[in-house]
């Protein structure tokens, strides 16, 4: 039996800062066989399932950190409409923007909800991660593994999911895509709710040359006012 250790993760600080001043990292999606057979695909057509396979095979997700502030996003590609990529972040979970204040001790998502409109849930920064003693090479770095629970109440009907990582303490950024963090070391790779998302470039220790802009200005709310919002309006629909 794997032998687990349970830590909370605010032992580590957000990021290193005296060893690594900033950096961006990017990171592509990796297919596996539950998500080819999700249960989202009665929703779209064929033609548009093959437009999101191609889009998401080409897509690229970039975290971004300073002394201050890290990000995680998409980049659009420019021979995919808006529209197109807006669609397929949605169908692969990863609509949405992230942005972690160090100083704060709350992880801002901005989301474009099209049954709410815009809005910036706050999310609670750190999380609590299990970290187990099992390990793996992943493009030639030793990384570990590490669980941890999350909750969103965007997912209406299963808000909660299981989250696997895996680390890499010869990179000490305590960082990973979307809110992932608190990890003693860069996370190479992430499987949330059947997508997969792998390090593909790593660009470190950039003299603090990183701007953020943020997507647009929404409605603060935190996660569980938002789950209160959700749970009227799956109510009013009922009554309809």
């Amino acid at each position: 039996m794997k032998k687990i250790f349970i830590i909370a993760s605010i032992l580590f600080p957000l990021l290193i800062w005296s060893q690594i001043d900033s950096g961006i990292i990017q990171y592509k999606i990796v297919y596996n066989d539950a998500f080819e057979n999700s249960k989202l695909n009665f929703l779209y057509s064929d033609e548009d399932l093959n437009t999101f396979k191609e889009l998401s095979l080409k897509l690229c997700l970039e975290l971004k950190f300073n002394t201050t502030q890290s990000s995680f996003n998409a980049i659009s590609l420019p021979e995919f409409t808006e529209n197109q990529t807006q669609n397929a972040l949605k169908y692969l979970k990863l609509d949405g923007y992230y942005k972690k204040i160090n100083t704060e001790t709350k992880i801002d998502y901005y989301k474009n909800d099209s049954s709410f409109g815009l809005f910036i849930i706050q999310f609670d920064s750190p999380l609590e991660w299990q970290l187990i003693n099992e390990s793996k090479i992943i493009d030639g770095y030793k990384c570990f593994r590490a669980v941890t629970t999350l909750i969103d109440y965007s997912f209406m009907k299963n808000p909660t999911s299981e989250v696997t990582a895996w680390y890499c303490p010869e990179i000490p950024v305590n960082l990973g895509p979307k809110r992932l963090n608190g990890l003693p070391g860069l996370i190479f790779e992430s499987n949330e709710r059947d997508v997969t998302l792998r390090v593909s470039r790593i660009s470190l220790d950039l003299r603090n040359k990183i701007e953020f802009n943020t997507p647009f200005e929404g409605k603060k709310i935190s996660n569980l006012d938002y789950k209160k919002l959700i749970d009227d309006y799956i109510k009013e629909m009922n009554n309809n």
